[in-house]
């Protein structure tokens, strides 16, 4: 029998968790303290209301979710769309990463915009 499903596209290379944390993100010409909407060990996206553009580096310090201690990562903007960027970590120290990760375990992934979802027919046997 023939079924519709949903296919939610993905290239990541680590699962992004939903989050609602403050960090304070620090750029070339200011320093905010900001939301974090969803967090991995690779990156985080961010609602900011500085006018980041892409490529340009920032510093995120954060307290990940139950975590004793702040983390602090240097990144680069990747993504920039009304009020919010996705930043790529390039430079977090070891312990931290492992840290972050093992604090993130178990978390939910955010929800899918509706518009990235695609539909197709597959078979399955009953």
């Amino acid at each position: 029998m023939l079924e519709r499903v949903e296919i939610i596209p993905s290239s990541r290379k680590s699962v992004r968790r939903a989050v609602e944390l403050g960090c304070e993100l620090v750029s070339s010409h200011a320093v905010r303290t900001e939301r974090v909407l969803d967090l991995s060990s690779r990156g985080a996206r961010v609602r900011t209301r500085s006018a980041l553009r892409r490529g340009e580096e920032v510093l995120m310090t954060f307290v990940p979710p139950n975590a004793p201690r702040r983390v602090s990562a240097l990144g680069l903007v990747r993504h920039v769309e009304e009020g919010i960027v996705g930043v790529e970590f390039f430079s977090l120290d070891r312990i931290d990463e492992n840290e972050l990760r093992s604090r993130l375990r178990g978390l939910p992934p955010p929800l899918p915009k509706k518009s990235k979802l695609r539909e197709e027919l597959v078979w399955i046997d009953c």
